[in-house]
């Protein structure tokens, strides 16, 4: 698996995929995640680096996407992909432990 560039992008997605894992039946917007999801984790991130950790969620399969008229991008778990996720979830807090020490 190819992870995010940097550290602080493999922390925001073990961060977004692990609220997603926790809430398997949640969708909501990028605007919604940055809002009130993201920051219910105490994170806080720019917008484009938020962008970029969801389009890898998605080409990875983890989360699916969907366009709406209304809300635009809404995001999703990939029940097909649980159990990968729940592996890369893994992968990407062990990576940070690591760069922690």
């Amino acid at each position: 698996m190819n992870s995010p560039k940097s550290d602080r992008s493999r922390e925001l997605a073990g961060d977004v995929l692990n609220y997603f894992l926790t809430n398997p039946r949640a969708a909501d917007s990028l605007e919604g995640m940055l809002r009130w999801r993201l920051n219910e984790v105490a994170v806080r991130r720019a917008r484009s680096e938020v962008v970029e950790v969801l389009d890898w969620l998605v080409k990875q399969g983890y989360l699916l996407e969907h366009i709406t008229r209304g809300s635009g991008r809404n995001y999703c778990l990939n029940f097909e992909r649980q159990a990968e996720a729940e592996r890369a979830l893994a992968e990407l807090l062990r990576g940070v432990a690591r760069a922690e020490e």
